[in-house]
């Protein structure tokens, strides 16, 4: 049976992630470079695994939950997004693993993300970036998200900047 799909974009899929994604989604959280702007550190093996596992579990309603994003071409393993309920709106998250990175995955992602949110009229859609990620940055704000306030996290020095796409911004 087919796990369920989310949207198809031009060059993508988002459906409920399957076995199969196990191995590029371990591969991912243990990859210091890919982990950077989520976290810093690289997750153990037993920590990305079992976050797998838990992904699985919770399998995805439409809109809202983890889902995989795969190629079309393909059916490769580019990574995964996720809209989910935050107060009066949505939250929008998207990860693309490395070998895909630099090729508009991140924007045809939350491109397609934000235009089901709202369309659903889940608006406003907040989002945020880890300082220093300036393809995310410049993704969000190319969608018409404006920055709305920078947070700095002390116990992991980390600062992250919040962006939100209002009612009025998205229409």
């Amino acid at each position: 049976m087919e796990p369920p799909v989310l949207i198809e974009t031009t060059r993508l899929r988002f459906r409920a992630h399957q076995s199969s994604d196990e191995s590029d989604f371990v591969k991912a959280q243990l990859d210091p470079e890919f982990r950077r702007y989520l976290g810093g550190e690289p997750r153990t093996l037993e920590d990305a695994t079992r976050r797998f596992k838990n992904v699985l579990q919770k399998k995805p309603h439409a809109p809202f939950g983890m889902w995989a994003v795969v190629s079309k071409g393909n059916g490769s393993y580019v990574g995964y997004c996720t809209l989910r309920r935050e107060g009066d709106g949505v939250h929008l998250g998207y990860c693309i693993i490395r070998p895909y990175w630099k090729q508009g995955f991140g924007y045809e992602t939350a491109r397609a993300l934000t235009e089901i949110a709202k369309a659903e009229q889940l608006v406003p859609v907040r989002a945020e970036v880890e300082q220093g990620n300036v393809a995310s940055e410049r993704i969000l704000e190319k969608l018409g998200f404006a920055r709305v306030r920078e947070e700095h996290l002390p116990h992991s020095g980390r600062r992250l900047m919040h962006f939100e796409l209002s009612r009025a911004d998205g229409s």
